[in-house]
């Protein structure tokens, strides 16, 4: 089993306040120790979304009240940081140095970046483009970066979180709550928390179409203001 830190462009929302979170995500081996919350992710750069089909070897912020994204092999790669938590600190920087440069050179194909620490990787999701792998080989070079294709940009799909943001409330007043929105790092789908799955999978499209959503179990946070000091 491996542990799981999720990077990517997250917005939780929690009762009927919402806050954003984003970045990558990073996988790495399981020690016992228990995974972070997932609603407090790391910071941009310091972490990418798991993939467990990979071989061997995402900045913004969100606001849902205005609307606006503000948006394994056993011999390590050449160029690859070197194990332990000082390589892994090394991933998360090429990672972020990845993210920033596609999300300004290819809005239209980058998704997202996963960290595959055991395998001592970034892999960058995107809609397939030589051109695009190209210019990551020439910015850089000799790292440890491995290419994945995604279905989607994370430009397409923060658009399409955007616009359920916005509608947070709508759905609400519709008998629909919704707790979590998160754009995927592969380039999948937006994510939707909700605690009536069915409901929301048979309602959501009728309203956004053929957006690719993903439906999640998750029932609202309620938050407990800190005891007063006696």
């Amino acid at each position: 089993m491996n542990q799981t830190r999720r990077m990517g462009t997250a917005i939780v929302l929690l009762g009927c306040t919402a806050t954003a979170v984003l970045g990558c995500t990073a996988l790495t081996p399981s020690d016992g120790d228990t995974p972070p919350p997932s609603t407090s992710p790391p910071a941009p750069g310091q972490g990418a979304s798991p993939s467990t089909n990979d071989p061997p070897a995402g900045q913004d912020t969100a606001d849902p009240a205005s609307g606006s994204v503000q948006n394994q092999g056993t011999s390590r790669p050449s160029g690859s940081p070197a194990p332990g938590p000082g390589g892994q600190e090394r991933l998360a920087a090429l990672a972020a140095q990845v993210e920033d440069f596609l999300r300004r050179r290819f809005p239209g194909e980058f998704a997202g970046v996963v960290l595959d620490v055991p395998g001592h990787a970034v892999i960058v999701y995107r809609r397939p483009s030589a051109k695009l792998d190209a210019a990551l080989r020439d910015r850089f070079p000799g790292q440890p970066i491995r290419p994945r294709d995604a279905a989607h940009s994370a430009h397409e799909l923060d658009a399409v979180a955007r616009r359920v943001t916005q509608d947070v409330h709508y759905w609400k007043a519709r008998g629909v709550t919704i707790t979590t929105i998160a754009v995927t790092p592969d380039g999948s789908a937006v994510e939707i928390g909700t605690s009536d799955v069915a409901r929301a999978a048979r309602e959501l499209p009728k309203r956004y179409g053929d957006a690719p959503l993903k439906f999640i179990t998750s029932a609202p946070t309620l938050i407990t203001p800190p005891t007063a000091p006696g």
